[in-house]
């Protein structure tokens, strides 16, 4: 199938070896006609001339000895140099100065095979540089240069062609140049080099397709950060010139509650996003009441639900196990990002159903299906199936005319399949949709659980008089913040600007004076986690010496919230870890909890 590759390993080329047959096959015929002569009159010969014949019988031995190896060499193809050819991945063959072809590669067959190419036919190059043989075209004049007689020492012609074959689309880099002359000043022999890049291409074209989402996302997260901080800094500036109107400076801090949130919830996109890429995102299992938590993320709900007339119809009637074992916090962000795209998609005035079933049972784990449906836009089928992407959205439009991060459905994909379930939509342009998912998880009967694990108690039974509370943090206005939310319960407070101030003051003020701590991680003079292994060093100098010794609770307070952050304050001994900003039913709980333990 292969032509033989030409010899190009700098030994005696067949030119030669031919002229030295012809010569040596005239010499030969010399010696046997004088020895045919000497023969006819052995007897009569000089002693000379019997030498000589001796002499020409071995060279003639000689000469048919190396006529056999000659010919041998001449039909023998080059087996090492065509075997070193084939191993090559890039496509090469050779043309001379016609652009016949006098030799290729495996590579380079197996390519001609796969894209239905002729490299006997008139116009191969031309097709082939054209990028798919389609139409035939003139050479480029770099190409046609390199065959050019008159030319004498042309640049090698470079470039990338794209063409179909029996696999789909590829791209071939492609290299043509001059490699010399063969038999004389009229020829030419010149190499053609296609490197397979489809696999490149392809890497090349989806980062650049990645780079521009990114792009796209953070001028989509500029713009999502920036509005609400547009909202809290204009509305601080209304509610401060309106000092005569108790009204309208109640309605600019509602506005700014409602943005600052909206803010935190970018924020958290962002962060739980992070997590979710780098395989970080965990669940915190807790038992609670299933519909006391539907219950809880509605209501978070209805404010913006009733802006827009729009009513929330919970339909909960088929949950038999309503005490349900997973994370909680994780649930609601599902529900909540699933209920506020309802909200945000449906028409003024309509209503969204969120619908709870339990499919069944089966050794104390229950499957239960949720069902978020509104009556709004709507999506078609093509759209639908982008919105589970990160950084993803219907459309363009949707950014412009709704908001959103194109995150928070990414995220609840995550979650569900965390959670041992699958999320789906069902959805038509125009008429709504229905998004649904799952979740398998450990269940019971609300009459077979404790008291204490039914439900979140409410912020305004905390009574935590007689108890004292050590805030830590570097910035006043958090100190300020923190003892203002806290006062309400009763508590007494005291404050410290950095951990090594309130590692002296824990040791001045003694055993079994703190009854729980507050602690900022990242201050001056000394971390929050430093603050804290330096306290459970103390601690043990007085376990030593008290029988009624018990660790105090140390609650990291702080604006890291990633993964390895809330790790690294539990490793320092602290017992529990709260994100800023403050969300005060989460943080009164966890006090609660904390000074309950036993």
């Amino acid at each position: 199938m292969y032509k033989n590759i030409p010899d190009v390993s700098g030994g005696i080329s067949k030119k030669i070896i031919l002229a030295a047959l012809f010569f040596m096959v005239i010499l030969a015929a010399a010696l046997i006609t004088v020895t045919l002569i000497a023969l006819l009159s052995w007897s009569e010969l000089s002693s000379l001339i019997r030498i000589i014949v001796f002499i020409d019988t071995f060279v003639l031995v000689l000469l048919i000895l190396f006529a056999v190896i000659s010919a041998k060499y001449l039909r023998a193809p080059a087996k090492p140099q065509q075997a070193i050819m084939d191993a090559v991945p890039v496509a090469i063959a050779l043309f001379n100065e016609k652009m016949e072809v006098l030799y290729k590669n495996r590579a380079m067959a197996e390519f001609l095979l796969m894209h239905d190419l002729v490299d006997c036919e008139t116009g191969f190059l031309e097709k082939l540089i054209g990028s798919g043989g389609l139409t035939d075209q003139d050479l480029d004049s770099r190409a046609e240069a390199i065959f050019d007689i008159t030319v004498p020492n042309p640049e090698p012609f470079l470039t990338d062609i794209a063409i179909l074959g029996h696999d789909g689309g590829s791209n071939f880099s492609l290299t043509l140049q001059r490699t010399g002359s063969e038999g004389g000043e009229n020829s030419i022999t010149a190499i053609l080099l296609l490197n397979d890049v489809t696999m490149l291409t392809r890497a090349k074209i989806d980062a650049e397709a990645a780079s521009r989402t990114k792009s796209d996302f953070l001028s989509r997260m500029s713009h999502e950060i920036r509005t609400p901080m547009n909202a809290v800094i204009g509305m601080t500036q209304i509610a401060r010139s309106s000092s005569s109107e108790p009204e309208k400076i109640l309605s600019c801090l509602e506005q700014v509650e409602s943005y600052s949130h909206h803010l935190l919830g970018v924020i958290n996109d962002i962060l739980d996003y992070s997590k979710m890429e780098s395989g970080k995102m965990l669940l915190d299992i807790t038992s609670f009441s299933l519909r006391k938590n539907l219950d809880y993320a509605i209501s978070l709900m209805e404010p913006r639900a009733r802006e827009r007339k729009i009513h929330i119809n919970p339909e909960t009637d088929d949950i038999i196990n309503d005490i349900i074992f997973t994370d909680s916090l994780r649930l609601n962000q599902v529900l909540i990002n699933l209920l506020s795209n309802a909200i945000k998609f449906s028409h003024e005035g309509g209503e969204v159903t969120i619908r709870v079933r339990e499919l069944g049972n089966n050794e104390d784990f229950s499957t239960y299906r949720f069902e978020v449906i509104d009556h709004g836009i709507g999506i078609n089928e093509f759209k639908a199936s982008k919105l589970f992407k990160p950084f993803e959205q219907a459309d363009g439009s949707i950014t412009r005319n709704y908001g959103g991060t194109g995150l928070g459905l990414a995220i609840s994909k995550t979650l569900v399949d965390m959670m041992g379930g699958k999320i789906d939509l069902e959805s038509k342009e125009g008429e709504g949709s229905n998004f649904s998912f799952t979740i398998h998880c450990a269940s019971a009967k609300a009459d077979e659980v404790p008291e204490t694990v039914k439900g979140i108690k409410d912020s305004k039974t905390y009574n935590f008089e007689g108890k004292k509370c050590l805030v830590v943090d570097d910035i006043e206005i958090n100190r300020e913040i923190i003892c203002e939310l806290l006062s309400p319960t009763n508590m007494i407070l005291e404050t410290a600007e950095n951990g090594r101030e309130a590692a002296d003051l824990y040791r001045s003020k003694g055993f079994a004076y703190f009854d729980i701590i507050l602690m900022d991680m990242q201050m001056p003079v000394m971390d929050g986690c430093s603050a804290t292994e330096e306290m459970r060093l103390i601690e043990k100098e007085w376990e030593r010496s008290e029988t009624n010794f018990k660790p105090v609770p140390i609650i990291a307070m702080t604006a890291n919230v990633l993964y390895e952050d809330i790790k690294k304050a539990i490793d320092s001994g602290m017992d529990a870890h709260l994100g800023k900003p403050i969300e005060l039913d989460i943080t009164l709980k966890t006090i609660h909890e904390q000074l309950t333990k036993p």
